[in-house]
């Protein structure tokens, strides 16, 4: 329905729908999520804008696949832009990781679109480059104590070593921008940001990475301490 035109399109059988940003966003975060993660059990693909192949061309693989592709391209093209104009329009369904104003799993949804992000084959190393760019930039909307527990959470649950070492180094850069932003003066402050770097460390070297060395996971705790 993203798709230019689509609803002229459908007509009469689909009638336009008028939403808020922040609705629409809901609509598109949960859209995305279900593309990206049920694309093992999907037997094939649907597509409103072309031609859809006959139902089991093509191998398993290449199915999966363009499941995960669909869902990237639906995150980068309309779900991500959207996120900035609701995160400016409402900055208070950002302020938070759930309620009524965010129904869409932040820390699960983007920990599913990176591992989609790091799985997915034949996308291009620019291409890539420029939605795990989208994937931060969106996850950076977020308020800074929200946002931690979005870095948190991901460390926690991930097996990818790739994504935790992406993941603790967006942390590091983030945290040790609020530290420079406190006096010097502000303890409580100051503790509370000690805690987040001891917490954010826990989460990464006690982890279950499921890789064969680790490195990533490595360097980036190393580059915090």
């Amino acid at each position: 329905l993203e798709t230019p035109g689509c609803w002229h399109s459908m007509k009469p059988q689909v009638l336009p729908v008028v939403l808020s940003p922040v609705r629409r966003l809901n609509v598109l975060m949960r859209s995305c999520y279900i593309l990206v993660s049920n694309k093992d059990d999907a037997p094939d693909y649907i597509n409103l804008g072309d031609p859809c192949p006959s139902s089991g061309s093509g191998s398993t693989s290449a199915r999966s696949s363009r499941w995960a592709h669909r869902g990237l391209e639906l995150f980068a093209r309309c779900a991500g832009p959207m996120l900035h104009v609701a995160a400016d329009q409402c900055p208070k369904a950002f302020t938070s990781l759930s309620g009524t104003l965010c129904r869409w799993y932040p820390q699960r949804t983007f920990q599913t679109l990176l591992e989609a992000l790091a799985s997915t084959g034949e996308i291009e190393r620019d291409a890539r480059a420029a939605l795990f760019r989208s994937i931060k930039e969106a996850m950076q909307r977020f308020d800074w104590p929200c946002r931690f527990e979005l870095y948190r959470d991901i460390v926690k649950k991930c097996k990818v070593d790739s994504i935790i070492g992406a993941v603790v180094t967006l942390f590091k850069d983030d945290w040790w921008r609020s530290v420079q932003a406190l006096g010097m003066d502000d303890r409580k402050a100051l503790a509370e940001e000690r805690t987040r770097l001891i917490d954010i460390l826990k989460a990464t070297l006690s982890g279950d990475v499921q890789v064969v060395d680790g490195m990533d996971t490595l360097t980036a705790a190393l580059n915090i301490a």
